[in-house]
């Protein structure tokens, strides 16, 4: 494969290339700009590029001594290389625009770099740019004031998801090799079943905390995460490993120390063999399921059954799971948004601040959310550490829960949240986000990797969910599943597709808001 095709290569091929002295990071800066002078105008994916900035630093790292260590080291980890990677426009990365995708602060420029940044930088990453958000990465839709909105590269007509959409559409469009995002309610893991990446929403104390270092996060409470979004899950491993750092969260949210060593071993198939999986086609919600994601869902049980695996359907509901997180969100949305910044702001998120006002002041609700929170995660933690087959109950936990990422395929970009699907009613901008969101109330490593395409070729995802700290082995199992079915194949995309679809293929039977107007009644009347 000539040179100029370095951005269809993986990330783990293209840092050896660099470890070898066969390219440069400033050639494969030069090729990021490259592919993102050839697709951006489509997709809208990373509207704040910063190729000068970039060069200026590779040249620095060049020079550095870390830089030579790593070199001549046979051991050289998490370690990039000036590999360049793109980060989602809620981290701050000094002398470059922080908009946040709102009005709010669309000219800021920022005086300082997020730590996840900081800890990316030390460990060879070259930041080329900004991606697209939805504002103040709220939504699962990526479109804002300042930007506009993100298109997917499978279809041009198609949500990329969000709130990390612009990282995902970046990726599957070629535009970089990887890109970091962040996950309160599927942030990550939506976009990544929309572009058919693959996205990690990681265990607390893995990747750094980006709000104010004056907080004390608990590992009870909800929290937003950062994480890395890949096209292949041994690249969003190596992403990972070079994001890793427990700064900005307390003690007892900390990973044990020898979290990502790899003990000797054994053959794949083998540990394959040996895993319990529970599956569910819905997590007990009352959320109907699209046809062709509940056919593709079905085929990545019946393999995980072929190769070996204990299989079971976990009988689970996590039907309150919306409810409680919309109380906790909106509280976090209260203390953040103050009064004069929610009047620039969309209705959703005035709406979800205004939420928040009424909640704190209000014991009893307060009281329901938390006792909600705490009957999924015992109900969780019982089906994880009390494994049910055919009705047997024995000591031996279950390792992984398997369930569709998102109950449909990518609707239409118009759209800014689902408002019906089918025969469900879903009552304000978040509460179709259930399979993820829900899942987020669980504080537990949660992968999405691609399961499937819809007949007019749109991705599908599968969620893989396991015990805190397991990461690793989240991201084994994806990669063997992902390695069988060659998903990996998918992206990057040689151009960008601009059809509408396969006429003939299942149709989507949705209804949203497509202007801010039209959202406001929907909230407030």
């Amino acid at each position: 494969m000539p040179l100029k095709d370095l951005w269809r290569r993986s990330a783990r091929e293209v840092r050896g290339m660099v470890k070898e002295g066969k390219v440069t990071s400033l050639d494969l800066i030069d090729e990021c700009e490259a592919r993102w002078k050839a697709t951006e105008k489509f997709i809208n994916a990373t509207p704040i590029p910063c190729f000068d900035l970039a060069r200026y630093k590779a040249a620095e790292l060049l020079k550095s001594e870390n830089f030579r260590k790593n070199i001549e080291s046979s051991n050289s980890g998490g370690y990039l290389f000036g590999l360049p990677v793109v980060v989602k426009d809620t981290l701050a990365v000094e002398g470059v625009r922080f908009t946040e995708g709102s009005q709010v602060y669309r000219d800021r420029i920022a005086s300082y770099s997020d730590p996840v940044v900081e800890v990316l930088e030390r460990n060879g990453a070259i930041v080329i740019g900004k991606s697209n958000t939805s504002e103040f990465a709220a939504g699962s839709n990526t479109f804002n004031n300042v930007f506009g909105t993100t298109y997917n590269p499978f279809q041009t007509a198609k949500t990329a998801g969000g709130s990390s959409g612009g990282s995902a559409a970046a990726l599957a469009a070629g535009q970089c090799w990887l890109a970091v995002g962040s996950d309160l309610g599927g942030s990550l893991r939506i976009p990544a079943s929309f572009c058919g990446v693959v996205g990690l929403r990681p265990s607390l104390g893995i990747v750094p905390r980006s709000h104010p270092a004056d907080t004390c996060p608990s590992p009870e409470e909800l929290h937003s995460v950062n994480g890395p979004l890949a096209r292949n899950c041994g690249d969003l491993e190596l992403l990972l490993r070079a994001m890793k750092s427990t700064q900005g969260w307390t003690p007892e949210c900390h990973p044990p120390e020898n979290i990502f060593d790899l003990s000797p071993a054994e053959a794949e198939g083998r540990w394959l063999a040996s895993q319990r999986i529970a599956w569910t086609p819905n997590l007990g919600l009352d959320i109907p399921v699209h046809q062709e994601v509940s056919s593709s869902f079905s085929s990545s049980v019946d393999w995980f059954r072929s190769q070996g695996c204990e299989i079971s359907q976990a009988h689970i509901s996590l039907e309150a799971g919306p409810d409680a997180f919309l109380i906790l969100r909106a509280i976090d949305f209260a203390k953040v948004h103050n009064k004069r910044q929610r009047s620039m702001c969309k209705p959703e998120i005035q709406w979800n601040a205004e939420l928040g006002d009424e909640i704190i002041g209000n014991t009893e609700i307060l009281e329901r959310g938390w006792s909600i929170l705490k009957r999924m995660r015992h109900q969780i933690d019982s089906m994880m550490n009390t494994y049910s087959h055919n009705g047997n109950n024995t000591s031996d936990p279950i390792d992984f829960l398997i369930t569709p990422t998102v109950f449909l395929p990518p609707f239409d970009a118009s759209i800014r949240y689902l408002s019906r699907f089918e025969s469900k009613q879903f009552g304000n901008y978040i509460d179709w986000l259930a399979f993820t969101s829900a899942v987020s109330l669980l504080n537990r490593p949660s992968i999405s990797v691609p399961c499937g395409m819809t007949a007019d070729g749109l991705p599908i995802g599968l969620q893989i969910i396991a015990n805190s700290h397991r990461d690793l082995d989240v991201i084994r199992l994806a990669s063997l599943f992902e390695s069988a079915h060659q998903f990996e194949s998918l992206v990057p995309l040689e151009a960008i597709q601009h059809n509408i679809g396969d006429p003939t293929a299942v149709s989507l039977d949705v209804d949203g808001p497509r202007t801010s107007e039209e959202a406001r009644i929907h909230h407030f009347g």
